[in-house]
């Protein structure tokens, strides 16, 4: 026969709204800190990525020769390459993510044709920008299409706050 505590069959306890509250706005505040945190790296102050892509497919243009990533200083990204000035003449808006030795940016052309003229809906895009080393990888995906399109480089950063003469 077992001795000790009997374990109650009933619910937990609800607690006081009061303290639910202060619990759910305090968790609030440490994600909005996170968050920011995990930002500021990239975009604390203007940053301009330079990027050469010397591996690629020749073949298809989809992965431009170069690529610039602008962070702005304000948490804004745009960026602009070979694909994005003939089809849409200036920088687009794109998403960034900092993750630790890492910055991954996306973005997405939408509206685009390829060189036998046939529409391609949307590609998106996402490069991934190693810190230490400033290699950077880009992938250009085609939406509801199997293909994928690739390239590999490095990247200069230019921390003055001033773009490239061909970006002002």
């Amino acid at each position: 026969m077992q001795t000790g505590k009997a374990v109650s069959m009933q619910p937990p306890k609800k607690q006081d709204a009061p303290d639910r509250k202060k619990r759910m706005a305090a968790r609030r505040i440490v994600l909005a800190g996170l968050i920011s945190a995990c930002c500021a790296p990239a975009c604390a102050a203007p940053l301009f990525y330079e990027c050469a892509i010397t591996q690629r497919d020749t073949r298809a243009n989809w992965v431009s020769s170069s690529l610039g990533v602008i962070f702005d200083g304000s948490g804004a990204v745009q960026v602009i390459d070979g694909t994005i000035l003939s089809h849409k003449g200036s920088p687009v808006p794109a998403k960034a993510r900092d993750r630790g030795n890492k910055i991954v940016v996306r973005w997405q052309l939408s509206g685009l044709t390829d060189r036998l003229n046939t529409a391609v809906p949307k590609f998106v895009y996402t490069a991934t920008i190693t810190k230490a080393t400033n290699a950077v990888t880009v992938l250009a995906k085609p939406v509801r299409f199997p293909q994928r399109f690739t390239g590999k480089g490095t990247c200069k950063t230019h921390t003055d706050g001033k773009l490239p003469k061909i970006l002002r």
